[in-house]
């Protein structure tokens, strides 16, 4: 009988990882890969496929081994923090996941950047994380995170935000050292409708790339109808049911796009100074391609706002 030519995945990528945590230090960790079915059953050699599943997994061995905080971990995907590997200063953000579908591969970004794959075919990828018994994590009730009201000397102004021109507000938040995440549970800012007002527009919350532009991961969203809206600017409160975990150091934005109805879109008021003296660490952007590319209105512009939500705080 010839053999099969068919082209094999992995039929199992499994790691289970234990792992011991303080604030600064990843103290223990045991990493297990195997595969459900022998090569002679399979009618192929999987040595190319083992070696590219070991080199996956020593490279999450290396990375876990230098985190220092963890953001999010589910049964597939894991997102932490290593020290610095660029000599900018700043830590490095590190996450991989993986879709849950059989054979959709094992994918790694750093930073926020566009993910890389690590392992083709995947057909099963589980973890499991445990905490250092003494440590203990609380999460704070809802409190005013974020927020740009009033400025001296400012304008009001629109941005439109409909289906291909979106505007946004980056958010950067100051923590003190033991907070190791946070999540945003509603947003306020002040809106208008636009005739024929139809339709439906999304607030989303996005984190940054390494430009510091918007990216196309969406941490929290929510579709609002255009006609609840008024026809004057008034406050338009968004609550979001769930949130992703966000880590402390990470600037996160507030993007709002058009997504349904005859035009999909909203007027944003905005604040528009003269002078380049609004704060430092908030400021609006604006695309009018979805997203292909950004401006930003670094200490010019801002969406009047408000966040809320908590944060989680680590202490022995």
């Amino acid at each position: 009988m010839p053999q099969s030519t068919r082209t094999r995945g992995f039929t199992l990528l499994e790691l289970i990882t234990a792992l011991t945590i303080s604030a600064a230090l990843v103290g223990a960790m045991a990493v297990l890969i195997a595969t459900s079915a022998s090569a002679m059953e399979r009618g192929v050699d999987g040595s190319a496929h083992d070696r590219e599943a070991g080199r996956a997994l020593a490279d999450l061995e290396i990375d876990l081994s230098e985190a220092t905080k963890f953001f999010e971990q589910t049964a597939t995907s894991i997102w932490f923090e290593v020290p610095d590997r660029n000599d900018d200063g700043v830590p490095e953000h590190i996450r991989y996941s993986w879709s849950g579908a059989a054979g959709d591969p094992l994918l790694r970004s750093t930073n926020g950047g566009t993910p890389a794959v690590v392992a083709a075919d995947v057909r099963a990828f589980g973890l499991a994380l445990s905490e250092r018994p003494g440590l203990k994590r609380t999460e704070s009730p809802e409190q005013l995170l974020a927020s740009f009201t009033a400025h001296a000397g400012a304008t009001s102004t629109a941005f439109s935000a409909g289906f291909t021109s979106w505007c946004a507000q980056v958010i950067r938040p100051n923590f003190a050292a033991d907070v190791v995440s946070w999540k945003v549970t509603r947003v306020r800012f002040r809106a208008k409708r636009i005739p024929p007002h139809d339709g439906a527009y999304m607030v989303a919350l996005v984190p940054l790339d390494n430009s510091r532009n918007p990216t196309t991961t969406v941490l929290a969203s929510v579709n609002v109808n255009e006609s609840t809206l008024g026809s004057g600017f008034a406050w338009v409160t968004v609550s979001f049911p769930t949130c992703a975990a966000i880590d402390p150091g990470q600037p996160v934005a507030l993007r709002i796009s058009g997504v349904s109805g005859t035009d999909g879109q909203c007027d944003v008021e905005t604040l528009v100074s003269a002078t380049p003296t609004m704060p430092f660490n908030t400021w609006a952007v604006g695309t009018v391609n979805s997203g292909t590319t950004w401006t930003a209105y670094p200490q010019t512009r801002n969406l009047i706002h408000e966040v809320y939500g908590t944060v989680v705080v680590e202490s022995r």
